[in-house]
């Protein structure tokens, strides 16, 4: 297996590890994307209310995708459907 250590934007490290399962490769890829797109704020998004307050937001609450930042257990817990 071949190691690779990238850096995430601002508060991730993350490990990628390429295998011969392209199913644990695409499920890793999906949870990263995923989790960063619903988890992390981005700075470059952030918006400023009339009071000069910033307020966070992730690339899914820019789409309008949900209203917001979610923690990460919640995003684990939340169910989904899966189409076969």
């Amino acid at each position: 297996m071949e190691l690779i250590v990238t850096a995430m934007p601002e508060r991730f490290a993350k490990v990628t590890v390429f295998l011969k399962n392209w199913d644990v490769h695409n499920a890793m890829t999906y949870f990263t994307m995923y989790s960063y797109n619903f988890c992390c704020p981005v700075r470059t998004l952030r918006v400023q209310d009339q009071d000069n307050k910033w307020h966070s937001r992730t690339p899914a609450m820019v789409a309008g995708l949900t209203d917001h930042i979610w923690p990460l257990q919640e995003w684990l817990t939340y169910p989904v459907v899966q189409l076969t």
